[in-house]
C-alpha cells in the first residue's frame, strides 16, 4: 500500500526522531501509540462507528507494531552501544559515576 509506505517514510520517521535518548513517561508513549493508530485507521479507511477494528488487527493488517515498542527497542540498542564504548568516553564516565553513588 503506497499510502502506508509514504506514512512510514515521512511521519513515523519524524515521530521517532532521536527516540533512543528520550526519557518519555508511559503516558506520553501511550499518546504516541494512540496518534499512530489514528493515522493508520485514516490510511486504511476504518472510521468509527461504521468500521470497527481492534488495535491488534490494525497492526497486523498494516504489518507494523506500536511505536512505543520501537522506542523501547531503539533505547535498548543505544544502551548496548554505550556499554560497548571505551571506558574513557563521557558516557562511560557518567555511567561509572552513577554506579559509584549507588
Amino acid at each position: 500500500m503506497k499510502k502506508l509506505q509514504l506514512y512510514n517514510a515521512t511521519c513515523v520517521s519524524l515521530m521517532l526522531y532521536n527516540c533512543n535518548s528520550w526519557a518519555a513517561p508511559k503516558a506520553s508513549l501511550e499518546k504516541l501509540d494512540a496518534c499512530h493508530r489514528k493515522h493508520l485507521r485514516a490510511i486504511t479507511g476504518h472510521r468509527w462507528p461504521n468500521s470497527l477494528i481492534s488495535n491488534q488487527a490494525l497492526y497486523k493488517m498494516c504489518n507494523t507494531t506500536p511505536l512505543s515498542m520501537k522506542v523501547t527497542k531503539q533505547r535498548w540498542a543505544m544502551f548496548g552501544h554505550v556499554l560497548r564504548m571505551p571506558t574513557d568516553t563521557p558516557a562511560q564516565i557518567g555511567r561509572a559515576s552513577c554506579r559509584e553513588r549507588v
